[in-house]
């Protein structure tokens, strides 16, 4: 079975910490103990949730289910539409709705949906008030981006084709650089991904005075709340910082272990190979490669002398390591050690071995 880690340990294998301002997560012990009011922040900024509108129990408190650091799909926090999250202290989001903002939002999520908007979080009351909101649409279960400048609506990006789930576990979210404008953001559902422009038009440079909070749109008169029965397990907030769709994607290939909505560990690898070792110096040919976990592949054939130089690499990243990779030999297998795939990520590589052996793990 693949090990299930924290979302902030999977950030931090990563390398993924710059920028992140929030990370709550309901199945780490660190984030929450299984009782009290306060959500932990995780992230080293101690940026506090509570539970509900105020210090102590009331009836927005949303409920905790399983066991505390039990890291898995039975660890969350439940709703009833009426209750929500907020942060205890002051904002730390206040560049998303600027001119030049970086940011990245994505969360574990499990929404019952039923025609109605369903706001992931934000700092703005109404559409156009100063600030941001991640949201669910009414129509299609489409999700949104958007900042307000006080009257009007910077950024305003719907997705046309992803939709997230409804009853059911999914990890989303969107990431922007508010610079780059045309296909400068991105809506992430479930690994489906779709750009958008990412231009702020009459961005406010001014701060929000909303408050932040998890599950509807803002403070003590929040609406579009999470419906009852939904499920919240963990979220994270980047500023200043714009994940690419491989980071994303790294990120997602890990994180979906919990919910069973990515495969890992070296039952779900398949490889086929056919490879020839040139010399001592060369391994030629191809190898096809899905899954995530650890592998090794079998060097065959009969040694022959070696035509091209050697070319040694440390590593090589994987854009989409949930789907089928295909290793060529002039991109890959052509150099003096084996390949490995690590969890997904990385291609490691590690001493070559003679032509007929297996290579080491």
């Amino acid at each position: 079975m693949p090990t299930i880690r924290s979302i902030k340990d999977i950030i931090t294998a990563a390398g993924l910490t710059t920028g992140l301002k929030i990370c709550l997560d309901a199945a780490d012990s660190s984030s929450y103990s299984g009782s009290g009011d306060t959500f932990s922040d995780v992230s080293g900024n101690a940026n506090h949730f509570r539970r509900g509108q105020v210090a102590g129990s009331d009836s927005a408190d949303p409920t905790f289910n399983g066991s505390a650091g039990g890291l898995s799909a039975s660890e969350y926090f439940s709703f009833d539409g009426g209750d929500n999250l907020t942060l205890v202290g002051s904002n730390p989001l206040q560049s998303f709705h600027k001119d030049n903002a970086k940011g990245t939002v994505l969360f574990g999520l499990y929404p019952v949906q039923s025609g109605v908007f369903i706001s992931i979080i934000g700092d703005n009351v109404f559409s156009v008030d100063l600030g941001f909101r991640v949201q669910i649409h009414q129509t299609a279960a489409r999700l949104i981006f958007a900042t307000g400048n006080g009257s009007a609506n910077p950024i305003v990006a719907i997705s046309a084709s992803v939709a997230v789930p409804n009853s059911a576990w999914s990890i989303d979210g969107v990431s922007f650089d508010e610079a780059v404008g045309a296909n400068g953001g991105f809506h992430f559902v479930n690994g489906a991904v779709e750009l958008f422009n990412s231009t702020a038009t009459s961005p406010s440079a001014s701060n929000s005075a909303g408050w932040l909070c998890v599950s509807g749109n803002e403070g003590a008169t929040a609406s579009n709340r999470f419906l009852n029965g939904s499920r919240l397990a963990w979220i994270a907030v980047w500023e200043g910082v714009a994940l690419t769709q491989a980071q994303v994607q790294a990120i997602y290939s890990e994180a979906g272990l919990r919910f069973g909505l990515t495969a890992g560990g070296d039952a779900a690898l398949s490889c086929t190979s056919s490879l020839t070792a040139v010399g001592s110096a060369m391994a030629y040919g191809s190898a096809s490669l899905s899954g995530s976990g650890s592998l090794t592949c079998t060097a065959a054939g009969a040694p022959e002398a070696a035509e091209e130089p050697i070319h040694p690499i440390a590593s090589l990243p994987i854009a989409a390591p949930d789907e089928p990779v295909v290793a060529e030999a002039e991109d890959l297998l052509r150099l003096n050690t084996s390949a490995v795939i690590d969890l997904g990520y990385l291609v490691e590589l590690r001493p070559f071995a003679p032509a007929g052996t297996s290579l080491p793990a």
